[in-house]
């Protein structure tokens, strides 16, 4: 059988991104007073938009989050992605045997495209 086209989804297929933006968001959010662990990040926020923090963080009470709150996320998240976000196992050889069958491939994903 020949594939025309291979959907990927991004996170947890080709890379695993989420234990770095948990990591991130717990500090972030603990640094702005509402403590929060990595479990917890996980348990509440994994694969959600960033509204359901801050509707959280609204229903725990507390100083609201700042009106930056979303692009500094942004920015830390990004940047320890590149420094630390490496392809799951057998990805990129995955990936070369479709290039070089002539298949195409492309990923749909609700994240960002940066």
């Amino acid at each position: 059988m020949r594939y025309e086209l291979v959907i990927f989804d991004n996170d947890g297929v080709l890379v695993d991104s989420e234990p770095i933006a948990n990591t991130i968001l717990a500090g972030y959010l603990t640094e702005l007073g509402h403590p929060t662990s990595y479990e917890e990040s996980l348990r509440d926020y994994m694969g959600a938009a960033v509204h359901r923090v801050h509707d959280l963080v609204d229903e725990r009470g507390g100083e609201k989050l700042p009106a930056d709150f979303e692009d500094i996320l942004q920015a830390r998240t990004f940047a320890a992605f590149q420094q630390e976000l490496v392809a799951v196992d057998g990805a990129e050889e995955l990936l070369g045997k479709l290039v070089a069958d002539g298949v195409d491939y492309c990923v749909a994903s609700s994240g960002s495209h940066e």
